[in-house]
């Protein structure tokens, strides 16, 4: 995606309490702090919730209220193989009873859990996805940490805490990780489906909801795709 984004203001504001987002990733270039998707408040004081791929090749899912963390969930894993694509699944869902349920991370059908696979606080309030605050997909509000590789099916649902094999499934044949392409999925209120697959136009909603997304810069179609991985 390079210098792209896409973004959208909700015109009404979700509670922000549970929700989850499934997205399909190839790294482009590594060694820099790039943002998957964010939505903030801006100004001096702000409040955003985001998830970062960073330099070091960790992958950090956060929310920031004033400056402080409300929730924070890091890999400990290096994500770094940019000839990959990764499906990851990330869960917010501070309804639920269990300290160590409220965020949750799936990287190709697996939960990421245990000291040795996570650094974890969990949110004390809710977030800010699915508000009346800037959403951005490929960027920081305003496009700043751009992502420059490659994104395919970006699901986000709101109001629902879903698993990773709600997206994807094992392949009976290799036992590789792959694609749901229509999931059995509710999106709520200011969910949305971002297929990115159709040249003509990538940033449409393919969700029932059909919430109308800016494209800030150029997106670029390919054949590469999580069902037919190609060398880029």
């Amino acid at each position: 995606m390079a210098t792209t984004r896409l973004h959208r203001t909700p015109s009404s504001s979700s509670a922000g309490e549970k929700w989850t987002v499934s997205m399909w990733v190839k790294m482009g270039i590594t060694g820099t702090n790039e943002i998957l998707f964010s939505a903030d408040t801006g100004g001096s004081f702000e409040f955003r919730t985001f998830v970062e791929m960073q330099s070091s090749g960790l992958i950090m899912f956060s929310s920031v209220d004033n400056g402080n963390t409300n929730g924070s969930l890091a890999t400990h894993g290096m994500f770094r193989d940019p000839n990959a694509w990764y499906h990851l699944v990330f869960v917010w869902d501070n309804l639920n009873s269990t300290s160590a349920d409220k965020m949750k991370l799936y990287i190709n059908g697996e939960r990421i859990t245990g000291t040795g696979g996570i650094a974890y606080t969990a949110p004390t309030t809710n977030s800010r996805w699915n508000m009346d605050n800037r959403t951005e997909i490929g960027s920081r509000h305003g496009g700043d940490r751009f992502f420059s590789g490659e994104m395919s099916h970006v699901h986000n649902c709101d109001g629902y805490a879903y698993a990773a094999s709600d997206f994807g499934e094992t392949d009976a044949t290799d036992g590789m990780w792959k694609i749901k392409t229509a999931p059995s999925v509710s999106y709520g209120t200011n969910g949305f489906f971002l297929k990115m697959e159709d040249s003509s136009n990538m940033d449409l909603d393919s969700s029932s909801n059909g919430h109308t997304f800016t494209t800030a810069g150029t997106l670029t179609a390919t054949n590469d795709n999580p069902d037919n991985n190609m060398s880029t």
